[in-house]
């Protein structure tokens, strides 16, 4: 019986209802948020004398996740940013992740140097301070 209706209704005489069905399941499709529930991937760029864990994460949409960065013995971290987060001790947090993205790393000898000199960036994912020996 189950097979009767559904030929019924794909045959040449119902073409209006089979219409408006594709109809309705093609408006469904266009709808339907192409975020929703959306991964990132938030990837680590990391200098040499030390690691960061892990190395990449998927982050739902809106969410924001850490990463633990252990610089090597006689080394810190100089510079931690991107992904619009932040470092507190050694916990880098991103903000709030709506793309993919990457945070960086550049760590820094103990010992100081001489000269040195400093560049701002004031806005956008990478702001901070810049220091160049």
């Amino acid at each position: 019986m189950e097979d009767q209706t559904m030929n019924r209704f794909w045959r040449s005489e119902s073409a209006d209802h089979r219409l408006g069905f594709l109809l309705l399941m093609l408006l469904c499709l266009l709808v339907t948020p192409a975020t929703a529930g959306a991964d990132y991937l938030v990837t680590t760029s990391v200098s040499a004398h030390g690691t960061i864990s892990p190395v990449s994460a998927l982050v739902s949409s809106g969410s924001a996740t850490t990463f633990t960065i252990t610089p090597d013995p006689g080394y810190h971290v100089w510079v931690a940013s991107g992904c619009l987060g932040g470092i507190s001790g050694n916990t880098y947090t991103t903000g709030a992740i709506t793309s993919n993205c990457t945070v960086a790393v550049i760590f820094a000898s103990n010992a100081s140097p001489s000269l040195s000199t400093d560049t701002w960036i004031p806005t956008g994912p990478e702001a901070g301070l810049i220091r160049s020996w």
